[in-house]
């Protein structure tokens, strides 16, 4: 899993995409969760109970 950051007219915006091969060898890439810009993010982040690190 990966983490997509996108400006915007000075906001940001997240996606976390997931990444995997199937058994044919192919990559396959899809979104997992678009919490959105900063703030949503903050929020998803205290109500899903996730320890930031720093």
């Amino acid at each position: 899993m990966r983490l997509k950051i996108r400006k915007m007219n000075n906001y940001y915006y997240y996606s976390i995409i997931m990444d995997y091969t199937n058994l044919n060898g192919k990559r396959i890439t899809n979104v997992f969760e678009k919490p959105g810009n900063q703030e949503q993010a903050e929020k998803s982040i205290e109500t899903n109970n996730v320890s930031r690190k720093g």
